[in-house]
C-alpha cells in the first residue's frame, strides 16, 4: 500500500499539542520491516493525514535527521535502500548519514552505489570527491 491511508481532523488548538507529541515518537524496531507510517500536518493545519511507503520511510528519516538522531537516520535508510535499490537520492542520503556515525567506508560504499545506479547524480560525484580529498592525506 503506497500513499495517504488515513485522514484526521484535529481540534482546534490540538496541532501544536500533536507536533510536541511528534517530537518524543520513536518508532520500534522490527527485524525485516519496511513500512512506515508517519503523520503530517496537511495544507489545512486542522488536518493530519497519516502515510505509508517508501515517502514515508524517506519522511521519517527526515525526522530522525532534523532530531540529530543520525543512526536512526541509518538504520531506516538502510531499510529504504533495500526495498527501493534504484533511487540513487535515498543512496546519496545515506552515505551524508553514514558521514554523520563516523562511518566513511560505508559511506564511500554508499557514494559508489549512487553513481552505480544513476552515473550522472552530481549530488553522488561531489560528495564522493570530497570525502575521498579528506581522506587522503590520512591514508598516507
Amino acid at each position: 500500500m503506497y500513499g495517504t491511508i488515513a485522514r484526521f481532523q484535529l481540534k482546534p488548538g490540538m496541532a501544536t499539542k500533536l507536533d510536541e507529541l511528534q517530537q518524543q515518537f520513536t518508532a520500534a524496531t522490527v527485524p525485516g520491516f519496511i513500512a512506515a507510517y508517519v503523520y503530517q500536518m496537511a495544507a489545512d493545519a486542522s488536518e493530519l493525514v497519516q502515510q505509508n511507503g517508501p515517502e514515508a520511510k524517506k519522511i521519517a528519516t527526515a525526522i530522525a535527521w532534523r532530531q540529530r538522531n543520525y543512526a536512526k537516520a541509518v538504520h531506516l535508510l538502510e531499510q529504504y535502500t533495500v526495498a527501493w535499490p534504484q533511487d540513487d537520492e535515498g543512496l546519496v542520503f545515506l552515505g551524508e548519514a553514514y558521514l554523520s556515525t563516523n562511518e566513511p567506508d560505508k559511506a564511500i560504499g554508499a557514494f559508489e552505489l549512487a553513481l552505480r545506479v544513476n552515473p550522472n547524480s552530481e549530488d553522488a560525484k561531489q560528495d564522493l570527491e570530497e570525502l575521498r580529498s579528506r581522506l587522503a592525506p590520512e591514508k598516507k
